[in-house]
């Protein structure tokens, strides 16, 4: 009976895994894709510290508390 929680803990572990690798290489693209760009589109790199943010609240669960505003363009 020891090993249905430890599957289904293995299975979370999976998802997190593949999502938080899926965020990762997402980030990665954004930061490539951008690197030679100036000056630096803001919308974009907003984008980019969203999915940072988001491998932090997946590294470090529901201890990480975000809240991001952000002003509209004028």
């Amino acid at each position: 009976m020891r090993s249905i929680p430890f599957r289904i803990g293995a299975e979370q572990r999976h998802q997190n895994a593949i999502r938080y690798l899926g965020t990762f290489s997402g980030l990665t693209r954004t930061i490539l894709e951008n690197s030679a760009k100036e000056p630096f589109p803001a919308l974009e790199e907003s984008e980019m510290l969203k999915q940072y943010l988001e491998l932090e609240k997946l590294r470090f669960g529901d201890s990480l508390y975000i809240n991001m505003e952000v002003s509209p363009p004028e």
